[in-house]
């Protein structure tokens, strides 16, 4: 892909520390994308109006492979989940986005050497399908456990989303949880990964459904969500 035209110099004057912008183009959907700290004008309808809309595709996919990083992070409680349910091979297979973890979410996960759930995570970190990170803002994460009543683990998993501006986070933890809803961050759970793994046509019905026993078995899921996911398992033809 070819360099941005000088000419749009013009067209990136506000800078931003963090922001959130979606768009939407004759060929592309709308999407999220998180900004990390450049300097940028808002306004792309004119770039577009300028370029024409191929090359205005064309640099918005380069400004994001630049200045975006879309990744996927986990907490040791959904990652154990899906690991005990069999589901984490099938989730990592069917993603096209990097799955990361903390190091202390590493420590938790793969602490037990001889538990299965514990050597298919290890396995997954030794083929590099797992990456583990190195937490920058250590203040964060503490104000996180503080904040929020969060065990090491949640709050590294959730500083590490906000610090590389994150898609979503994995978490079973209902602290965390709410900590995510409170600091705006998307997330699912081992029941949300498994229901959507259903509805992209990875799992066939007596499957998920016996992947949700596991999940009720090794989850702390009230009944009435369990109920619910059952249901939505098996709505799917």
């Amino acid at each position: 892909m070819g360099s941005i035209p000088t000419q749009l110099t013009s067209h990136f004057s506000i800078a931003c520390t963090a922001t959130s912008i979606r768009f939407a183009t004759e060929r592309c959907q709308c999407e999220l994308l998180n900004v990390r700290t450049i300097s940028l004008c808002c306004d792309f309808l004119t770039v577009r109006n300028a370029l024409g809309s191929s090359i205005y595709i064309s640099f918005l996919l380069e400004l994001r492979l630049s200045y975006f990083v879309i990744m996927i992070v986990f907490d040791a409680s959904t990652l154990i989940l899906i690991a005990k349910a069999d589901l984490l091979d099938l989730f990592l297979t069917n993603t096209n986005v990097p799955v990361a973890i903390p190091g202390e979410v590493e420590k938790e996960c793969c602490s037990s050497k001889k538990a299965l759930d514990a050597m298919i995570i290890q396995k997954a970190l030794d083929e590099s399908r797992i990456e583990v990170f190195t937490l920058r803002n250590r203040r964060l994460v503490a104000k996180l456990q503080t904040d929020f009543s969060l065990g090491r683990g949640e709050a590294g998993a959730i500083a590490l989303a906000l610090d590389e501006k994150a898609q979503i986070v994995g978490i079973d933890d209902k602290n965390g949880i709410d900590a995510c809803k409170v600091l705006g961050i998307a997330f699912t759970t081992a029941v949300g990964i498994l229901i959507r793994s259903r509805e992209k046509g990875l799992l066939e019905k007596p499957d998920a459904i016996a992947k949700l026993v596991l999940l009720a078995e090794y989850g702390r899921y009230k009944h009435s969500i369990i109920e619910d996911a059952r249901l939505k398992l098996e709505a799917k033809p």
